[in-house]
């Protein structure tokens, strides 16, 4: 991941991921998941997504989970420090896949964020029309070496990868780096 992972939704939720992948097996930036101040109504129907940060990372190496409270939104966010691929292998919810991992001389990120899912997009809820109309999601991951094979929108300067998901869809994520043979360390 940073493979920055940035999701905006506009004036309602805010999802921001932000990680750089480095070479070494490791990623480092930040995860924001905030939703504004004035749809708690979301928290007590139990689709803000606020403490999911803290449970999803508790007491794993090279994460701290911060309260975040700012520009109008409340939630959580999660610093990524040297973080290992191992967090991320095989990641799994009820709405989302994630995978970093290397495979040899490659860094493979794939995913898939499912916008649609019951608890994330509830049928016949108004609010939900408006998330969709306010939400602005993007997904950016950048890597340490050139981006061979992706479905995102590359910016080769800085090997970052980009993508637009939707809001109640399911959206699929495809990057793959190639940064050379791991490097041993003695």
């Amino acid at each position: 991941l940073v493979f920055s992972l940035s999701i905006a939704l506009s004036g309602c939720l805010k999802v921001d991921v932000d990680i750089d992948v480095s070479r070494f097996n490791t990623f480092s930036g930040t995860a924001l998941v905030a939703t504004a101040d004035e749809l708690e109504a979301l928290d007590s129907l139990g689709l803000a997504p606020t403490a999911r940060l803290g449970e999803v990372f508790k007491e794993s190496p090279g994460v701290e989970i911060e309260e975040y409270r700012e520009d109008g939104f409340s939630g959580e966010k999660a610093v990524f420090s040297s973080a290992p691929f191992s967090l991320l292998e095989n990641y799994k919810d009820e709405s989302s896949t994630l995978s970093l991992r290397r495979e040899s001389q490659f860094i493979i990120f794939e995913g898939t964020f499912d916008f649609g899912s019951p608890g994330i997009a509830p049928e016949g809820f108004i609010e939900q029309q408006a998330l969709e109309l306010l939400s602005d999601i993007n997904v950016s991951v950048s890597f340490p070496g050139e981006v061979v094979e992706t479905n995102g929108t590359l910016e080769d300067a800085t090997n970052t990868v980009t993508w637009s998901p939707a809001l109640g869809e399911k959206n699929y994520f495809y990057a793959k780096a190639s940064v050379g043979p791991p490097i041993p360390i003695w």
